[in-house]
């Protein structure tokens, strides 16, 4: 899901391969009045019928994780609209 290279992710970019034309970038993240992690991380929000999630990618790991603690008011990451 990760776009392959190093122009906007840092090295190594590991297992990115945008094997389905997702392409996501490293945005990072905003939390308290703070930014982190561009370049290094990329946070997207993701929602079911159970609740809100966020999926995470870092440069250096092959895993895409979930998450849903932290999701207060406080944190703003990134959006991805599809049309299916």
């Amino acid at each position: 899901m990760k776009q392959t290279g190093t122009e906007w992710w840092e090295s190594p970019n590991t297992g990115a391969t945008d094997a389905f034309g997702f392409t996501a970038l490293p945005g990072g993240y905003v939390v308290q009045d703070e930014y982190w992690g561009g370049g290094w991380k990329g946070y997207f929000w993701s929602s079911n019928v159970v609740g809100k999630f966020y999926r995470n990618m870092d440069w250096d790991q092959v895993m895409i994780k979930r998450d849903n603690t932290g999701g207060g008011s406080g944190l703003a990451i990134s959006v991805r609209c599809l049309k299916d």
